[in-house]
């Protein structure tokens, strides 16, 4: 497998600088569709943020995003407030993610609360998603949902347990598992459900990192091993059928439509 948009791993105190001074350090903002997960299919405003704390993609080197760090803008977050309501168009969602966003969360809750008209869609490993940012999730005055996309650490070879906190969220979490058809690989199988909906995606495996400015297409053979990335989605879908009341399928559907 290629390892694509390799980036540093980033903490929460590289972004000390930027929240003290009511920053956040953005990639992009656009508004698109929602290609995943309980919103799939919806109109939305995507908030790309900058930097990843598994940047160096050890535990998930198929990734197709781009976020670096060094290549973040620093933006108030008055200004990507009013962004996001410039870009919004109706739409009444927006989709946080990264790299990973809860590196930057006391932002982003003071974002969300300052546009409390939105839905807010956070994407996330999970690995920050720990007991305070819970507890200020339940509390805050926004609508919060969070899609978990757990990695398998290189170190243990299978899927961490779920964290107990994660139970306060109910319906406000969901599990989404990138899984491989490769029998070998740590990601054939998803990891543990417990009560949470629960997502299946196959992985669409590329040649290549995408352009500056490009848009990335599974109908594009350059960019995309479609062979490859279709036994990934039989797959994926041969993991529902087996589980139909555990698991639901969900596709990368922006990459049909080829849009960002």
């Amino acid at each position: 497998m290629i390892v694509i948009n390799k980036d540093v791993n980033a903490s929460p105190a590289a972004y000390r600088q930027y929240a003290s001074a009511g920053q956040l350090l953005v990639t992009s903002i656009f508004r698109t569709i929602q290609g995943e997960g309980p919103y799939a299919g919806r109109a939305c405003v995507f908030l790309r943020l900058a930097g990843c704390n598994i940047g160096e993609k050890v535990d998930c080197p198929w990734c197709d995003t781009q976020f670096s760090f060094a290549k973040g803008s620093i933006l108030t977050v008055e200004a990507v407030a009013e962004r996001i309501r410039g870009l919004a168009g109706g739409a009444d969602l927006v989709v946080v993610t990264g790299g990973e966003p809860l590196l930057q969360w006391q932002m982003l809750l003071r974002l969300g609360e300052m546009a409390s008209e939105f839905t807010w869609q956070f994407e996330t490993n999970g690995m920050l998603l720990k007991p305070d940012v819970v507890s200020q999730a339940v509390d805050a005055a926004m609508t919060v949902h969070f899609v978990v996309s757990p990695k398998v650490p290189a170190n243990l070879r299978r899927y961490p347990q779920l964290r107990e906190e994660w139970s306060r969220l109910g319906r406000a979490l969901s599990l989404k598992y990138v899984v491989d058809s490769d029998l070998n690989s740590a990601y054939h199988a998803p990891g543990p459900t417990g009560d949470f909906r629960t997502y299946i995606s196959g992985m669409a495996v590329y040649h290549r990192a995408t352009l500056p400015g490009e848009v990335a297409s599974v109908w594009d053979q350059s960019l995309i091993d479609r062979a490859a990335t279709a036994r990934n989605y039989r797959h994926a879908a041969n993991v529902v059928l087996a589980s139909p009341g555990v698991y639901r399928l969900s596709l990368q559907t922006h990459l049909f439509a080829g849009v960002e």
